[in-house]
């Protein structure tokens, strides 16, 4: 008996990821625009959940030891009740750099990289 093949997702290739970025970073609204795109890229790079990276702030981002603490929901913590650290990748810290540097004062500590 031959099985129905599922319909997987197709990831985008690099330069169709940068093209839909782009799209994004060019509209203004809810599911469209600068924050929903950083949010985008910044998954791709810190390869966790969009409720834990919700959480990061930016002190937990060390720009001198290159890593990301992941900690999730202080009430409920990430999905493994762990918190992880994460390699601050040169994509992902130019992603911030470039996010700090849109922002109409420098953030504080205890700020959400993803608002």
């Amino acid at each position: 008996m031959k099985t129905e093949a599922k319909h997987l997702p197709r990831i985008p290739k690099p330069t169709e990821f940068a093209d839909i970025l782009r799209t994004m970073r060019s509209r203004e609204g809810k599911r469209a625009g600068r924050g929903s795109a950083d949010l985008m890229e910044g998954l791709t790079y810190i390869g966790c959940r969009q409720e834990d990276a919700a959480w990061v702030k930016w002190q937990h981002i060390d720009f001198v030891a290159k890593t990301v603490k992941v900690t999730g929901n202080p009430l409920t913590a990430t999905k493994n009740h762990e918190e992880r650290l994460i390699p601050l990748f040169a994509p992902f810290e130019r992603l911030l750099n470039d996010m700090r540097s849109a922002l109409p004062t420098p953030p504080a500590a205890t700020d959400k990289v993803f608002e």
